[in-house]
């Protein structure tokens, strides 16, 4: 079984990869932003500038691919780590009621779902990375085409006389990093996601589907109807009305829930979208359950205040999330500047982000909260 804990991290290299993505697009248009004084040339030497430095299928290409073969390898870690341990666990519970799976290495089905999920995995990467873009100026704008468009409008408002060169480059610096780098219109889906939203969603809907199932094809070899539930702390209020519960797969067992119940095979459900819950045998009349009715209403910490607000633990991670969200911001904004040579604005950007840190800390100690340096960390 996957734990809660082991979703929670599996993706901890993976993002830090894309993250090393994501701020090598940005310190790459804050250099072409500063070239050759784009924003105050003639409109002549503005289309040469253009030409010489947008960005070309090629040179997206070029700056893409030293990260694209250690994230695809990541990835390939993800899933034979992920699949295997998978199996070891449940090889394990059946185990201790005397049942026995055949070894994995000899199990056709199970290794065909695996390299199953290893090419969606594999398939869904690529359309993350080929789907880069911005937000700008509440415009979803592809990588190719951002460069010529941001920098023909900040060319326009200079050549106006509406706004300085440095604060045309301030607003798009600003434009750029309260965006990020983007998911455009993700898998179709009309919504645009933070890389590392996009990236998580994807390992962790695929390694659902694929250890679900995994856990099905192994109940249907063994016998087996019932499996039970994890739990974790913070779960979203529909998945909390679930987990830890039994679940009997036939559903033919009126004591327990049925895969109907639990919404399994719904995006929104057990196993579905950024879900973390996961599940593993259950003999009736030998195990014992994991979880009580007890354990399970306590599973929460007590609610707190801060600054005047109470969160319950759910609420608490969305704000710890929104926060790392903003600290990243501002430390793009940082380098940035750096890039372009804005002192005073760098400076400014490196007070708020010092106040967010601080913010941070401040608002995990109140809640007893982990801190994840992941989400806040920018080299």
């Amino acid at each position: 079984m996957l734990s809660p804990e082991y979703m929670e991290r599996v993706t901890d290299n993976l993002i830090e990869l894309y993250q090393d993505l994501e701020d090598a697009i940005l310190e790459d248009i804050a250099k072409r932003i500063n070239k050759n004084g784009y924003l105050t040339a003639t409109a002549e030497r503005q289309a040469e500038v253009l030409i010489e430095n947008g960005y070309t299928s090629e040179e997206i290409g070029s700056l893409l691919n030293p990260y694209l073969d250690g994230i695809d390898e990541e990835i390939h870690d993800i899933v034979n780590r992920s699949s295997l341990k998978h199996y070891e666990d449940e090889m394990k519970a059946y185990r201790s009621v005397n049942k026995s799976l055949v070894d994995l290495s000899k199990n056709n089905h199970v290794n065909n779902t695996i390299a199953s999920a290893m090419d969606r995995l594999i398939e869904g990467n690529g359309n993350i990375t080929k789907s880069l873009g911005v937000v700008y100026n509440g415009e979803n704008i592809k990588l190719n085409d951002f460069y010529k468009k941001s920098l023909n409008q900040a060319a326009f408002q200079v050549a106006s006389g509406a706004f300085s060169r440095d604060q045309v480059v301030r607003n798009l610096i600003n434009n750029i990093s309260d965006s990020g780098i983007r998911v455009i219109n993700y898998q179709n889906s009309g919504r645009n996601y933070t890389v590392e939203s996009a990236s998580k969603m994807l390992v962790r809907t695929t390694l659902n589907q694929m250890t679900g199932d995994i856990s099905l094809m192994n109940a249907e070899d063994m016998g087996q109807d019932l499996m039970e539930i994890s739990a974790h702390a913070g779960a979203r209020p529909s998945h909390a009305e679930w987990q830890g519960q039994i679940v009997s797969l036939s559903g033919d067992n009126d004591k327990y829930l049925s895969l109907d119940d639990i919404g399994y095979g719904d995006v929104t459900g057990f196993m579905g979208a950024n879900c973390r819950h996961n599940w593993y045998p259950f003999f009736e009349g030998i195990s014992e359950r994991a979880w009580t009715k007890e354990m399970l209403d306590d599973i929460d910490p007590e609610p707190f205040e801060f600054e005047g607000k109470e969160y319950t633990f759910y609420e608490a991670t969305q704000k710890q999330r929104q926060i790392e969200r903003t600290i990243r911001k501002y430390k793009h904004r940082v380098m940035m500047y750096d890039k372009v040579g804005d002192k005073e604005s760098k400076t400014i950007a490196q007070v708020r982000l010092q106040r967010q840190r601080q913010l941070y800390n401040d608002f995990n100690k109140a809640g007893n909260l982990r801190t994840n340096s992941i989400n806040t960390f920018v080299k």
